[in-house]
């Protein structure tokens, strides 16, 4: 098939074009799914976390502090700040409560979880 220089010559805005329609909707699409992976990360880490800790708990001479200290670190290695611990420790069983605020952890602004968190609760009996 033969082309020629005057066809060629009509089609060369017409990729820029569909470029244009198109980029800004694989561009939402894309960071979207970020920001949907980054949160589903943090529930995972928080729930994680909240194991460990309450799993730590349960060791003899165990105090909540090092509860909530262990569950800071864990956090902290996925660069998940401000979270909200509470670990209580008794003769029974030990408990941690973890609430991480999706405000200042996502990576995007996003309004979807804008006001929301993460809550994570563990408790192992001794």
């Amino acid at each position: 098939m033969r082309t020629n220089k005057k066809s060629l010559k009509r089609r060369t805005g017409a990729l820029t074009v569909e470029m244009a329609m198109v980029l800004p909707v694989i561009l939402v699409f894309f960071f979207g799914l970020w920001e949907w992976s980054r949160v589903e990360m943090i529930r995972q880490v928080s729930e994680t976390a909240a194991f460990e800790s309450a799993r730590l708990g349960t060791l003899p001479g165990a105090t909540a502090t090092d509860m909530e200290t262990h569950a800071t670190n864990i956090l902290g290695m996925y660069l998940i700040s401000a979270p909200e611990i509470t670990a209580t420790v008794d003769d029974v069983d030990s408990r941690v409560l973890i609430e991480v605020p999706f405000d200042q952890n996502t990576w995007i602004s996003s309004r979807i979880f804008a006001g929301k968190s993460a809550v994570s609760e563990m408790q192992i009996k001794k």
